[in-house]
């Protein structure tokens, strides 16, 4: 339903507001696939007619990729090649049909399937009784109005890049003048020509798991324990203090270390917000990947399950003890990772969850994790990872405590490293405020910054359970008589283990290695 406030007036709106934004994405994404057949074959592909859609077949994956058309190639050479050698054809072998009247299908089915799908997604899950006068869902009005946008975007930028297209052949075809052997930019076959709206269109691989029912592959992962539940919290719960001294170093563009009221923020902008609708994840910068790392108890535990919390999202637990002696062979991998890419597009959002993640690209595994076989998966995970397009609502997420051990195939597998730091004294002045003050008979003027100064890098869950250990219910019916002391919760705080420097320079040491390596992939772009 059309509200009347969403006129023309309204999609000018939009198209100013977002028109900009969606025109340098689509550009970005087609440039990507000029770089991909350039670096592969040295040349670029013919692009995708307007009729047929132009680049959204680019976009879905409908178009050939490079592998693909040098086996067509071939294949074409072998048939040119068999034609001369005078070859008899192979006879096709004749199909018999069953005999009887076999029920043609209908013109309304497809009608029929689209309502049906268009209900299950944007229907089934409304409640109608808390909308008796029937006003319109903005939403719904959005979305439409957005996709509609985004066509009208790809039409304009289409003409561009067909144009750009046509300057990048000239000019290879310049440079490749001299050179010894014939040089051919692909061309639109012969019988392509005449009906311009034909293209060479990707072959659709046949889908091992087609015929099996999404419900029947959600429940053999369920089986499997792949996928599992998680502990409900959000965001709200995690606790940190902005630093005022970043705000300054923003604004100057210098480099500063983020404080855990900061982590939130970039948690929210890369893992929470784009999952919220396929919209956002359409229009929104494509991150298929984060890695959260940091110390043993810095909160990444937390932080993973707060992030499908947020998004009520489907977990799929692909961490290495969840996977030992399970899917073993290629065959049995392939499956495994078709099954998840299948249904956590229906079941969407879906979070695929790495804990230790470096695991799968360690440089030399030690003789005791030998048996879990964890880097098995690394290819697939990358597969995994490359087959996330914008609107499917799936992030990879892995958490490590080690990942200056891994390979560079994992820093190029993730597109977002966030860092947790350890705990500050803003932080934990809160905390121990909050924490201490839930208790009827503490003191109200007790020493909290005293606290806070003692503990600076000691993990909030460490804290809280010594508080809950010293504040036993014994201790409690005290109080009256015999007040807490600071002391009483320094001993037992005291008692916490910090980690070695060697293992803070080494995430130090990761880190600068990630702004590196982010620095050559800017050189490259």
């Amino acid at each position: 339903m059309r509200g009347p406030g969403w006129d023309a007036a309204s999609a000018q709106t939009l198209l100013r507001i977002r028109g900009p934004g969606l025109m340098e994405d689509i550009t970005d994404e087609i440039h990507e696939w000029f770089v991909i057949w350039y670096n592969t074959l040295g040349h670029y592909d013919v692009f995708p007619a307007a009729d047929l859609g132009g680049s959204v077949l680019i976009a879905t994956g409908q178009t050939s990729t490079p592998q693909e058309y040098l086996m067509e190639k071939l294949e074409k050479e072998k048939q040119a090649k068999a034609k001369r050698q005078m070859m008899p054809p192979k006879p096709e072998p004749v199909k018999l049909e069953a005999p009887g009247w076999k029920m043609p299908q209908t013109e309304a089915l497809s009608c029929l399937e689209e309502a049906n799908n268009d209900f299950i997604r944007n229907w089934s899950l409304r409640d109608e009784s808390d909308n008796p006068e029937q006003e319109e869902y903005l939403d719904l009005i959005t979305e439409k109005l957005c996709h509609e946008l985004q066509l009208e975007m790809r039409e304009i930028v289409d003409e561009l890049m067909r144009a750009e297209l046509e300057l990048l052949n000239k000019a290879l075809l310049k440079d490749r003048a001299r050179d010894k052997g014939k040089f051919e930019i692909p061309e639109m076959d012969k019988d392509m020509k005449k009906d311009t709206g034909k293209i060479r269109i990707q072959k659709k691989k046949k889908d091992i798991l087609e015929d099996v029912a999404v419900e029947d592959l959600f429940n053999e992962l369920l089986q499997a324990k792949i996928i599992r539940n998680y502990r409900v919290v959000f965001l709200r719960d995690w606790l940190g203090d902005l630093s005022y001294q970043n705000y300054e170093a923003r604004r100057e563009l210098r480099d500063y270390k983020q404080r855990l009221g900061e982590i939130k923020q970039l948690v929210l902008e890369y893992c929470v917000l784009p999952l919220i609708s396929k919209e956002t994840h359409r229009i929104a910068p494509l991150v298929r990947s984060v890695c959260i790392y940091g110390l043993p108890e810095a909160g990444k535990t937390l932080l993973a399950n707060a992030i499908c919390s947020e998004v009520g999202a489907l977990l799929f637990d692909v961490s290495a003890p969840v996977l030992v002696g399970k899917y073993v062979g290629k065959e049995k991998q392939k499956r495994l990772i078709d099954m998840i890419s299948k249904v956590a597009r229906v079941y969407a959002p879906s979070i695929i969850f790495l804990d230790a993640g470096e695991k799968p690209w360690l440089k030399e595994v030690s003789p005791e994790e030998q048996y879990i076989q964890s880097r098995r998966f690394a290819k697939s995970f990358v597969k995994l990872v490359k087959g996330i397009k914008p609107g499917d609502q799936i992030l990879f997420l892995s958490l490590s405590e080690e990942p200056q051990k891994a390979k560079v195939a994992f820093i190029k597998l993730h597109d977002k490293f966030i860092r947790v730091p350890t705990t500050d004294y803003n932080t934990l002045y809160m905390y121990y405020k909050n924490l201490l003050m839930k208790y009827h008979g503490v003191d109200r003027d007790i020493d909290v910054s005293c606290l806070a100064k003692m503990s600076v890098g000691i993990p909030l869950d460490f804290i809280r359970q010594a508080v809950e250990k010293v504040l036993s219910l014994r201790r409690r019916i005290t109080l009256k008589f015999n007040p807490l002391k600071p002391i009483e919760i320094m001993n037992e705080i005291l008692m916490y283990q910090y980690p070695t420097p060697e293992m803070v320079k080494a995430l130090d040491k990761f880190e600068k290695r990630i702004s590196l390596a982010k620095a050559k992939k800017k050189i490259r772009d």
